[in-house]
C-alpha cells in the first residue's frame, strides 16, 4: 500500500480576499457574501492535507488501508488585518463611536464564534485563481499598528462543503477539489430547478440561452413519462442536454436530484443573458421555471 503524501503545498499568491459563507445546503452551491475583505500583504499560502489512515486487519496482518483527507490545514501571514476580517474569522463585534472623534473598536468574541468563509487569491503570475471553500480558524496578531492588527498569522482548517462545488456532490471523504480549485478565472455556473410531477406523458421543453451558443435561445425537447418525479425529469433533462453538441461544446452538463446545471468550459466574463428555462411542452404536470439561478458568477482570467 502507498503511504499518502502529506507534504504541504505552498502557493505564491497576491490579492488575497475572504468572503463570509452565507449558506451551505446539500444539493446546492454554497453562497457567500459578494463583498470580499482584502487581506493586505499576503505573499504565500500553505495547504496541507490532514489525512486519516484506517487499517483493516485480519489473520495477524494488515489486509487493507483506507486513506481519507477529511480536512486540510491552511496557513498564511499578512502585513496587517482589517477589523472586519477579525470579526469574520475570530468572531466579535465592531463598535463605532458617535462623538466628534469617531473611531471604530473591535471587541473580541469567544474562540469558537468565528464564521466559515471562502479564500480567493491570485497566483503571483496572475494566471490562476486559488479558491479554498469553507474555512474556519484563528488570526494571531502581533500587537496593534494604528487601527489595524499588526503582522497577524492565520491558522485554520478547510473542510468539505455540504453543498456542491461546480455541480458535483460531496458525498464521501473529502477530496482536494472540494475545498481547493486552481482555475484560470472562474467558470460561470447556471442552475435550474425542476418542480412538479408529470401527470400526462409527453415532452418537456428546456430552453438554453447564452451568448455565443449556436441557435440561442436553443429549445431541447425531453421525453418524460407519466408519474415521473422532479428528480427523474431532471435526470432526463441532464441526459438530453448532454446529447446536444452545441450545448456540450460550451458547457459541462451536471447537477443532482432536481437540479440541472450548466458550467462554462471557458472562464470568461459573466454572461447576464445565460439562462435555463423549463416548461411543459406536450407533457402536463411540471411547474414552469422560466428563470434559472446564476450560482457562480463568471470571471475572466486576470
Amino acid at each position: 500500500m502507498t503511504t499518502p503524501n502529506l507534504t504541504p503545498k505552498l502557493y505564491g499568491v497576491c490579492d488575497l480576499r475572504i468572503y463570509k459563507m452565507l449558506t451551505d445546503v446539500a444539493g446546492q452551491a454554497p453562497t457567500y457574501d459578494p463583498v470580499g475583505i482584502d487581506m493586505p500583504g499576503v505573499s504565500a499560502i500553505s495547504v496541507a492535507n490532514e489525512a486519516k489512515i484506517v487499517e483493516g486487519k485480519g489473520d495477524e496482518r494488515v489486509l487493507e488501508i483506507e486513506v481519507t483527507d477529511d480536512s486540510s490545514k491552511v496557513t498564511f501571514e499578512m502585513l496587517y488585518t482589517p477589523l472586519p476580517a477579525m470579526v469574520v474569522i475570530n468572531g466579535g463585534d465592531l463598535d463605532t463611536t458617535t462623538d466628534t472623534d469617531a473611531a471604530t473598536y473591535y471587541s473580541p468574541g469567544p474562540s469558537d464564534l468565528g464564521e466559515y468563509f471562502k479564500i480567493e487569491a491570485l497566483t503571483k503570475s496572475r494566471k490562476e485563481k486559488l479558491i479554498i471553500h469553507k474555512n474556519k480558524g484563528r488570526l494571531y496578531p502581533d500587537g496593534l499598528k494604528g487601527s489595524q492588527f499588526n503582522s497577524p498569522a492565520y491558522v485554520g482548517t478547510a473542510i468539505h462543503t455540504t453543498g456542491d462545488i461546480l455541480g458535483k456532490p460531496r458525498r464521501f471523504a473529502l477530496v482536494q477539489a472540494n475545498y481547493a480549485e486552481v482555475l484560470g478565472g472562474t467558470a460561470q455556473v447556471e442552475t435550474a430547478t425542476v418542480v412538479g410531477t408529470v401527470t400526462t406523458a409527453g415532452n418537456a421543453t428546456v430552453t438554453v440561452t447564452a451568448a455565443g451558443l449556436t441557435g440561442s435561445p436553443k429549445a431541447v425537447s425531453v421525453a418524460v413519462a407519466l408519474t415521473d418525479s422532479a428528480a427523474v425529469v431532471a435526470q432526463k433533462i441532464r441526459e438530453g442536454l448532454g446529447l446536444d453538441t452545441a450545448i456540450t461544446t460550451m458547457f459541462t452538463v451536471g447537477g443532482t436530484g432536481v437540479l440541472v446545471t450548466l458550467t462554462a468550459k471557458t472562464a470568461v466574463a459573466n454572461d447576464a443573458t445565460m439562462n435555463i428555462a423549463i416548461a411543459n411542452g406536450t407533457c402536463v404536470g411540471l411547474t414552469a421555471a422560466p428563470t434559472s439561478a446564476n450560482t457562480t458568477t463568471g470571471q475572466a482570467p486576470a
